[in-house]
């Protein structure tokens, strides 16, 4: 197909690896997160902490009193509030994040057992979204973010593609859901952008980022398929009677990303290879995840990047 070959070739896939610029995110995943835990409960706190963080005894925690004066907050990658009495202080931090021009995500800790699996996960996603540039960070230095994380640069990523499909109108040929006809600048940002999605799980799972030749060596096999919009259409069009009215080239764009993280997650985590079966059933997962934010596709750039993020924090249980 004209238009397609710079795509759907290796020699095209290297070209545009080796015209990444990965300084930045290589950076901040190496820069060492700091997580503050907030408690009036000494005990309370260093159980949330071990459980926020997955690490038993960690060096990136610190845990004060509520009612300490002149807290430094502002240094924090994320704070943790545990305040079950709803106290002034509480508030007064919350309000001086708000704020301030510092990048934290912070969050209370809604529930008594420090070990609640959804008061944690809901958590993670809270702070995640707050703060997302840090996400990468936490969850390679974290165990207990790395799920979270994992979500977050994935999700990110495949919506940021879908708005982007959408608002260039890439071009699609009928009938059904065809194949992308003319690619050209469109589809470089949209494979440049899933190839630093990749570059940000690999990071996560805590990957040499100095060795980018070798990530991008054993994924790009992995996730071939993802790259090759020809093969991302064809296998979306077996799903398009779940898909409605979906725009096709908005399906494509965000099916066809987040199909690529989740494989490279599936790789880093079990060590091989999914199958064609995994693939499928990840692009499956995508287009129902896609269906129920479809209606935000079609709101402008900023009310729908809001809204996204909260119906992410409450759609985390129930995506899963």
């Amino acid at each position: 197909m004209r238009g397609m070959e710079p795509f759907s070739t290796a020699k095209g896939i290297w070209n545009i690896i080796r015209e990444l610029s990965l300084d930045d995110i290589r950076d901040e995943a190496l820069s060492m997160p700091r997580v503050l835990i907030l408690s009036n409960d000494r005990d309370m706190g260093e159980r949330i902490a071990a459980n926020v963080t997955g690490l038993e005894f960690s060096e990136f925690a610190s845990i004060r009193r509520l009612d300490e004066t002149g807290l430094p907050i502002e240094g924090f990658d994320a704070v943790v509030i545990y305040d079950p009495d709803a106290t002034p202080e509480s508030k007064a931090i919350l309000d001086r994040l708000r704020a301030s021009d510092a990048k934290v995500g912070a969050a209370a800790f809604m529930s008594s057992n420090p070990g609640d699996q959804v008061a944690l996960r809901r958590l993670r996603a809270r702070i995640l979204t707050q703060n997302p540039d840090r996400a990468v960070a936490l969850g390679r230095y974290l165990p207990g973010f790395r799920e979270a994380a994992i979500r977050q640069v994935n999700n990110e990523t495949s919506m940021a593609n879908a708005q982007f499909a959408l608002i260039a109108n890439v071009p699609t040929v009928i009938p059904v859901f065809g194949s992308i006809a003319t690619v050209g600048a469109d589809f470089f940002i949209l494979t440049k952008n899933q190839l630093l999605l990749i570059f940000k799980i690999a990071a996560i799972h805590g990957e040499n980022l100095d060795d980018t030749t070798r990530i991008f060596r054993e994924m790009v096999p992995v996730v071939g398929a993802g790259f090759f919009w020809r093969t991302v259409a064809r296998e979306a069009a077996a799903l398009v009677p779940f898909m409605g009215g979906a725009v096709p080239k908005v399906a494509i764009a965000y099916s066809g990303t987040m199909a690529i993280g989740k494989a490279a997650d599936y790789y880093y985590s079990e060590g091989a290879k999914p199958s064609k079966e995994t693939m499928k059933g990840f692009y499956q997962q995508a287009l129902e995840s896609l269906a129920k934010r479809q209606p935000l596709l079609k709101r402008n750039a900023r009310a729908t990047d809001t809204k996204w993020r909260l119906i992410e924090e409450e759609e985390l249980l129930d995506d899963e």
